[in-house]
């Protein structure tokens, strides 16, 4: 045989794309679903690559950036009181998987739109699961299918951002049914979003919606707003109490016990300013902190520090808090470019990736989202959908055909 066997080939891209819009619509069911497909998608891919007798991939502007990161982190862990324990944390670099896998994997335009939809279609689902339940009772947050409201709400923070990205996009392209699917869809996310009772989600949301509002549109965002509020006042109409306490609640307390975990940030990072600590928990090293506020306890039985940039100075000292600015201005920097090079059909998934890393980080600033496996899987997707806009518009210019 001297060249790749074509049949072979489409039936692996067949297979493939199933299995990545698998991977797209489990984002926001469970991890391990969302593992085991992209697993299944890596092996395919590079099957592929395989049956074709040469490396399918390519280099990118991120490389040396996310390269630059891990090794901040193998220094940390080199340096670590337990560099054991980090070794094994260094396997979440595997998330970012993604980001490469949709750029090389992503054929066409159709797919794409293929893959948010799914996406999309997993979070309506979800977050229709988790109202149900927040309406009979049983949660009083709401968790969809994931194990607390802070992962909930970063997910549907991200859902609900895509989601208005595409709508405004199908409605510039008068495509109707399109946009009211995604109007459907949008509706559940934002929904279970408010629900989900996440200030820090909340925050990250209305940063991202600052990159989606054009002023011809100020009336669809009044909409969903006007939708949210409806469906809170029917929510809560006969329990007046939980009504205040969704505003409320223990939200005090909780920004106290954030306060605390940056103090206790700062006191860890002038012992090991340089390399920190390793990507470790950190509850054993609170005990010599003095404490001075009832909250202090609950704060050292967590065993991470609520906010990215405190959490990555502490763990990764100087030198990795420097990697993780880097690698992420140089991820603004490539989502900024896609949205410029991105035609009219796919700007909408490059304005969405953008406005969803706002969000992302801006949630960051009061939790460890990026040590949370859903969420950063989630965000690093967002990515690879955009940068796969961005390839198949500037291939399509390249050669004339838009």
């Amino acid at each position: 045989m001297t060249g790749p066997a074509p049949a072979a080939l489409r039936a692996l891209d067949r297979v493939l794309a199933a299995v990545l819009l698998l991977f797209a619509f489990s984002l926001t069911v469970g991890i391990a679903l969302t593992q085991i497909s992209l697993f299944v998608a890596i092996v395919l891919w590079l099957a592929k690559c395989g049956v074709s007798r040469r490396w399918l991939g390519f280099a990118t502007p991120l490389d040396k950036w996310f390269g630059l990161f891990l090794a901040a982190c193998l220094l940390a862990t080199a340096f670590s009181p337990r560099p054991a324990d980090s070794a094994v944390m260094l396997k979440k670099f595997y998330l970012v998987t993604p980001v490469y896998l949709l750029q090389f994997a992503v054929k066409d335009a159709r797919q794409l739109r293929w893959l948010a939809g799914s996406f999309l279609a997993g979070a309506a689902l979800t977050a229709g699961y988790g109202l149900a339940k927040v309406a009979i009772g049983v949660d009083g947050r709401l968790l969809g299918t994931q194990p607390t409201a802070m992962h909930s709400g970063g997910i549907y923070m991200m859902a609900a951002l895509l989601a208005l990205s595409l709508l405004s996009g199908s409605i510039a392209a008068r495509q109707r049914g399109r946009a009211w699917a995604l109007a459907a869809a949008g509706a559940a996310v934002v929904a279970g979003l408010a629900l989900t009772k996440t200030i820090s989600a909340w925050a990250g949301w209305v940063a991202g919606l600052t990159l989606l509002i054009r002023r011809r549109w100020w009336w669809l965002v009044a909409a969903v707003a006007l939708a949210a509020v409806a469906l809170l006042a029917v929510t809560f109409r006969d329990r007046p109490m939980e009504a205040w306490l969704f505003f409320t609640g223990n939200k005090p307390v909780s920004l106290q016990i954030r306060f605390n975990l940056w103090r206790m940030g700062w006191h860890l990072f002038q012992q090991r300013p340089l390399t920190g600590f390793g990507l470790i928990s950190l509850q054993d090293q609170y005990c010599h902190i003095p404490c001075d506020n009832p909250y202090w306890g609950i704060a050292m039985s967590t065993g991470h520090l609520h906010n990215n940039f405190i959490q990555f100075a502490v763990t990764t000292g100087a030198v990795g808090l420097a990697a993780f600015v880097l690698m992420w201005t140089a991820v603004f920097r490539e989502l900024a470019a896609a949205l410029r090079v991105s035609g009219p059909a796919l700007r909408p998934v490059a304005r969405g990736g953008l406005a969803c890393a706002v969000g992302f980080m801006v949630m960051g600033l009061a939790e460890y989202n990026f040590g949370s496996s859903v969420p950063v899987t989630v965000m690093w997707t967002m990515l690879g959908l955009a940068l796969a806009a961005r390839r198949i518009d500037g291939a399509a210019a390249a050669t004339g055909s838009v």
